[in-house]
């Protein structure tokens, strides 16, 4: 059996992807690819919000909020991505970024 090559949008979907919204409708990718990738994403932020409590690094003005945020609507995704009952047939219907926007409205 053929090991599978890791997919840079999924070992690194920052630098391939402008928000994690955009992992969630990606036709490309399976659902567990979106998972793994925002993930990935979750990791990257939850890493410079530590390291800023740790006193390892600042944030320029603003910016700590924001990763906050961000780490908020990664890891809804990740659940909404996970839930999503279309299976791993990779449509990529617009659906769970659809969820995200109404979930915010809640």
């Amino acid at each position: 059996m053929q090991e599978k090559v890791p997919n840079a949008r999924v070992t690194n979907p920052e630098d391939s992807f402008t928000s994690p919204a955009e992992i969630a409708k990606d036709r490309d990718l399976s659902r567990d690819q979106k998972v793994a990738a925002l993930q990935n994403w979750a990791l990257s932020v939850r890493r410079r919000v530590d390291s800023v409590s740790e006193g390892m690094t600042t944030y320029p003005e603003g910016t700590y909020s924001s990763d906050v945020e961000l780490m908020r609507q990664v890891e809804e995704l990740i659940e909404m991505t996970r839930n999503d009952k279309t299976g791993d047939d990779k449509t990529g219907d617009d659906k769970t970024g659809d969820q995200s926007a109404n979930a915010s409205k809640v």
